[in-house]
């Protein structure tokens, strides 16, 4: 992880209020010399103080699935949550991974101590599908509104799968309200 400290600040474009072309969602603070094709950087483009120092790939990932980079990418002790963030609020063992937007809304996704139920299960060969439902598993997810309000979470009956689980219920949401 980056901290904001490594991000070194050279010549300011803020006052022509250029918009990163990788992210767009910070004002770009340097003109980079790339070529990166994926993104049709034929070796001019503007990025923001958060894109810059990151390598190809990672501004690839951040403009194709819609990332911000500050959220996604850099390890700010201050700046863990877009909204405010209590660790005490959460059971012993459960730490935020990462925060970042989806179709305007907030996911954060945490891992977390699993019950030993889980635990156990997970040992067992096939032991997945001899889980009964409710058991607190490896990782969770809180879907949070765009005023930092939680509307959703799981907790339960999840490993690496929060990320996508949380995505899809975006999906669901929205796809319902569009039906209405």
């Amino acid at each position: 992880m980056f901290t904001k400290s490594m991000v070194p600040y050279t010549r300011s474009l803020m006052s022509k209020n250029i918009k990163c072309e990788v992210c767009n969602k910070y004002n770009a603070t340097r003109k980079d010399y790339r070529f990166i094709d994926q993104l049709s950087f034929q070796g001019s483009c503007y990025l923001c103080e958060w894109c810059a120092p990151l390598n190809d790939v990672t501004l690839y990932q951040i403009s194709n699935e819609k990332l911000d980079p500050k959220y996604a990418f850099y390890d700010e002790p201050n700046e863990i949550s877009k909204f405010e963030f209590n660790q005490n609020d959460y059971l012993e063992g459960t730490v935020l991974l990462k925060e970042y937007e989806y179709k305007g809304y907030i996911i954060r996704e945490f891992e977390q101590e699993p019950c030993e139920q889980w635990k156990k299960y997970r040992e067992e060969e096939n032991g997945y599908y001899l889980l009964m439902g409710g058991e607190r598993g490896e990782g969770g997810y809180e879907i949070l509104n765009s005023d930092g309000k939680v509307i959703h979470e799981d907790w339960y009956d999840m490993g690496d799968s929060a990320t996508e689980n949380a995505e899809n219920e975006i999906n669901h949401m929205i796809n319902s309200l569009l039906k209405e």
